[in-house]
């Protein structure tokens, strides 16, 4: 996630790396730029660096706790994730990254979607978090409201892989089974990230007969 200030959007990454005599004040996360393994690990060091000079700086939390949790390091994440919630007065975006984590993985889930909801209350129109959402329910077995949040989340932003990946899912729970090896396929036609073409591909020859995740 990057950062947007009152001189136009910048790249986190670009600004951890200016120093902390640089640091602008920010309120909002953007995108950033994907990073190979050594710059993430790079970018953790800055943003420690930063943190060290501002000690309210929830968005550089974020963004460090976001790099752990994509190179692996889930404890670390967490720590991270759940600091910047708590110093950003439950910011979306943040409410968003922590809650799916959590649900992703089968933990806290009841908490999990309570936050997710908070959050989407806020951002009734965000995409991201109607998945998020979406996938919640799905984990707590609410096949039918995962599939109105996931049909919704279409609608607002139809090309991205991942949210027909998981409607697929929705659908095979409903006994729509034709029709989600469908939206399985959609995905991969949509350029998906490795791990979410990996998985598609699997549940097209496979199905949702084995865990899906």
């Amino acid at each position: 996630f990057g950062l947007v200030d009152a001189r136009g959007e910048r790249s986190l990454d670009e600004w951890a790396l200016a120093g902390p005599s640089h640091l602008p004040l920010v309120n909002e996360p953007g995108p950033i730029p994907d990073l190979a393994e050594p710059e993430r690990r790079r970018y953790i060091r800055r943003l420690s660096e930063h943190l060290r000079f501002g000690k309210t700086l929830w968005w550089a939390y974020f963004g460090r706790g976001i790099t752990h949790e994509v190179l692996g390091d889930w404890p670390k994440a967490e720590s991270d994730l759940t600091r910047a919630l708590r110093m950003s007065g439950d910011h979306p975006m943040v409410a968003n990254y922590l809650g799916y984590s959590w649900v992703d993985q089968g933990m806290n889930l009841e908490h999990g979607l309570e936050m997710l909801q908070g959050a989407l209350e806020r951002r009734p129109q965000d995409p991201n978090i109607l998945d998020s959402v979406a996938w919640a329910l799905y984990r707590t077995g609410d096949y039918e409201g995962a599939l109105e949040l996931l049909e919704e989340a279409l609608r607002l932003e139809p090309g991205v892989a991942e949210l027909y990946d998981h409607y697929g899912d929705v659908l095979w729970k409903l006994g729509n089974r034709d029709e989600a090896v469908y939206q399985w396929n959609r995905a991969l036609t949509l350029f998906p990230e490795e791990h979410v073409r990996e998985r598609a591909e699997r549940k097209v020859r496979e199905g949702l007969e084995n865990p899906e995740r």
